[in-house]
């Protein structure tokens, strides 16, 4: 295919996606500030996102700026652009990206890290800060992953947003068009954004041994309640309308990073939410956002609402990786899915990690919803601290006794336990890929012999390096960086001086890390005393365990 065919071709792509969506808010149509709110992701999964649409609705209506959308392309798009040596492009004008004055990345999860430096290297941007201080545009990262820990990326971006962004995006724009109208230069810039709260700047805070500390920003229960801004067909979601009605969680799973980092749990007032609801144009699909939606206080009264205004409703718990959108979507997902994250199949094993859940309660949710839903998808975690083998033949028979109670389909997803920055197992060791494929082997047969059910397993070599990613300091920018050479993980850890198995081993509870000088607003005394609540819950499930089994041995003598 030649050049100009190839053009064609994904112009024409671009303009058809632009022609299904429709817009739902006003949008600034010219601006003296050109921004792009870019995802590593591609458009289905970025447009799925509800804190990407939440940056697109500040950045699309602050005053003088004007903001377009960019994404990770398709594989044969993306091929092109490197063979051809295209740039990436925006969505909404087909501009190269880098001709902006500010770019945002979105970046939701580790696994954004190399696509993030793919965008910025295939568009023909320097990816190293430092030799990048003179020339623009400016870059930003936010999210949950670089809130937790930005250091593996603090190399490249020229700064980071640590919290939420309705707090802290505003004033950052605006000290970046004021000092830019005055024509002050880049490094001026950074120094005094690195001045606004939770704003981490790599250049002026550095990020060897940071001695400053950065407060994470979070917005009040009034600002939240992000909507749909952009409806997007062609996304995950399909044509659903997200409203956001809480943020953070009202539970506190240990393992569960988004639990911790989105603290406070807040509630979106019932009264603002119907407004919500009133603006919309016609017979919706609502998806209701939250970490567990069903517990906001009013939940009843908003789909009842909802419902009367002619909308049908969906919800579905967030996974921890996923926070910020309705879901990870599975191919098989459809608005009728039962989504469930029971975690483990052990009553006992899921009190240890702090999930507040029992089998008894979620057969009977699964029991008398199966009238109303087309199927079931249910998320497992293996290799968590303090598993045992009994713990894992409990996922297949909880399974099992879901699959007596329906004949619906039902997915099954298992994916291992990655210890994470900020939460109460940042310290434990995460089990080694080989033990990993031995308990999903154990477990496998098991779940094979239950009719009608369809398991997939998340790779265990993918989550090592996730896990690799997730607790990095700085010198994982030189392993993303060899990676970019197109080498593997192994060959890329090994020349940034990394050996990738010291996180198979536990680290003494309150040890420091090299991301404490972050302030999330809890400290590390509170995550050790849930680590030893929970040696202290596997202490007393284990006592208890051998209590049973003399009384059983008795009773066969």
């Amino acid at each position: 295919m030649s050049r100009g065919s190839a053009q064609k071709k994904y112009d024409a792509r671009r303009r058809a996606i632009l022609d299904s969506e429709r817009c739902l808010q006003q949008r600034n149509e010219e601006g003296v500030f050109e921004t792009v709110l870019a995802s590593p992701k591609g458009y289905s999964r970025g447009m799925a996102s509800i804190e990407y649409q939440s940056i697109l609705s500040h950045l699309s209506r602050w005053p003088d700026t004007r903001c377009e959308r960019a994404f990770f392309p398709e594989k044969d798009e993306l091929n092109w652009r490197k063979r051809s040596e295209r740039s990436f492009v925006t969505l909404d004008s087909g501009s190269p990206i880098e001709r902006s004055d500010l770019i945002v990345f979105h970046i939701g999860h580790e696994s954004d890290y190399e696509y993030v430096l793919q965008m910025m290297q295939l568009s023909g941007l320097e990816i190293w800060g430092e030799r990048r201080q003179r020339r623009w545009p400016l870059l930003i990262g936010t999210g949950i992953t670089v809130t937790a820990n930005p250091l593996p990326l603090a190399p490249f971006l020229d700064a980071f947003i640590i919290g939420e962004t309705e707090p802290a995006l505003g004033p950052v724009l605006d000290t970046i068009k004021s000092l830019g109208a005055q024509g002050a230069s880049k490094r001026k810039i950074l120094r005094w954004i690195a001045q606004l709260p939770g704003i981490y700047v790599p250049s002026h805070h550095g990020y060897r041994d940071v001695k400053t500390t950065i407060m994470r920003q979070w917005a009040g229960a009034d600002t939240i309640g992000t909507r749909t801004c952009v409806f997007a067909p062609q996304s995950d979601l399909g044509p659903v309308m997200m409203l956001e009605i809480a943020r953070g969680c009202p539970f506190n799973c240990r393992f569960c990073m988004g639990g911790y980092i989105y603290l406070p749990y807040r509630e979106k007032r019932l009264e603002d939410l119907q407004e919500a609801i009133d603006d919309l144009e016609g017979p919706s699909t609502i998806g209701l956002l939250g970490c567990a939606p069903e517990d906001h206080a009013m939940y009843e009264d908003i789909v009842d609402y909802a419902r009367r205004k002619g909308h049908s409703v969906i919800t579905g718990s967030l996974r921890p990786e996923d926070i910020g959108q309705l879901r990870n979507l599975p191919q098989d997902y459809s608005s009728d899915t039962l989504v469930i994250a029971p975690e483990t199949g052990s009553d006992s094993l899921r009190r240890v990690i702090g999930k507040n859940l029992d089998n008894a309660a979620m057969l009977r949710r699964i029991e008398s919803a199966s009238d109303k839903i087309g199927r079931i998808r249910l998320y497992f975690m293996i290799g968590l601290p303090f598993e045992t083998k009994e713990d894992r033949r409990a996922i297949p028979e909880l399974v099992a006794a879901a699959r007596e109670l329906t004949d619906l389909p039902m997915s099954v997803y298992i994916t291992p336990f990655i210890p994470r920055p900020w939460t109460a197992f940042q310290w434990t060791a995460m089990t080694s890929p080989r033990k990993l494929r031995i308990a999903s082997s154990e477990i496998e047969p098991l779940l094979d012999g239950i009719e009608g059910v369809e398991t997939e397993y998340f790779s265990p070599r993918d989550a090592h390096i996730i896990g690799l990613l997730a607790r990095g300091d700085h010198r994982v920018s030189k392993a993303l960086a060899v990676r970019l050479t197109g080498v593997g993980w192994n060959t890329a850890f090994g020349e940034a001086g990394i050996n990738i198995n010291w996180i198979f081993h536990d680290l003494k509870p309150g040890s420091p890390f090299q991301w404490d000088f972050l302030n999330m607003g809890f400290g590390y005394t509170r995550l050790a005393r849930e680590l030893q609540l929970a040696v202290s819950a596997n202490q007393t499930r284990m006592k208890k365990r051998e209590a049973e089994s003399s009384q059983e041995e008795e009773k066969d003598e």
